[in-house]
């Protein structure tokens, strides 16, 4: 796979006006975090707005009680949901058969072992292969995990944690799904436009320049 032809991620969106320069810039799904029970409200007039501009909102979340996702899913109605902690098999094949058509996001670290990879990998509809559950560290991980996957698996891995311009333009082949990118985008409280809108020409061949205004 060539770097155009891979899936871009960016996590953590709650801006309204960064969700939409992420859609404009070819981004195949947004982030939206909804941690704890506590925040579930939290995101619903953001989303929906992302919504109605085209964008394909995954859910990202450690709440692993079946009632709150149900609660979350019918507030949000997502493309996805992102279930960020160790892989619950039992809960996975509980949502799919509730929400056939919900895209289910696992997350996957080096620690965990090859055979629950592999069950996961075939229950979910992509996976996240990040450093650890904490999510957001901009910490690198061991590449050399990827050589145990099989093709299957690795066709529906995004690479999270530590992605920078720089990583990207050293992986042109290598043979993964996509990336979820979220810290690089976010410095001292500050957006970077600019670094998305030099990783979607990388990655999805954006031509035309976004920030000419």
């Amino acid at each position: 796979m060539d770097l155009p032809s891979k899936i871009l991620k960016i996590c953590k969106i709650d801006n309204l006006s960064f969700g939409k320069f992420a859609i404009l810039s070819g981004a195949n799904y947004l982030g939206v975090h909804i941690v704890e029970e506590k925040d579930i409200g939290k995101r619903v007039d953001l989303v929906k707005k992302l919504l109605s501009l085209g964008g394909k909102i995954i859910i990202v979340t450690k709440i692993s009680r079946l009632n709150q996702l149900e609660k979350i899913i019918n507030l949000y109605t997502p493309k996805g949901l992102q279930l960020h902690f160790t892989p619950d098999i039992k809960l996975i094949n509980t949502l799919k058969k509730i929400y056939p058509d919900l895209e289910i996001f696992s997350v996957i670290t080096n620690e965990l072992e090859l055979k629950l990879v592999e069950q996961v990998s075939e229950l979910s509809d992509k996976l996240i292969y990040d450093t650890s559950y904490v999510g957001g560290t901009g910490e690198n991980h061991h590449l050399d995990f990827l050589e145990k996957l099989d093709s299957v698996t690795k066709n529906k891995l995004l690479i999270a944690g530590g992605i920078t311009l720089e990583f990207l333009k050293k992986c042109n082949n290598l043979d993964v799904a996509g990336f979820d990118i979220q810290s690089y985008f976010k410095e001292n409280g500050r957006l970077h436009f600019g670094r998305l809108e030099a990783v979607s020409r990388l990655i999805k061949g954006l031509k035309k320049k976004m920030l000419s205004v």
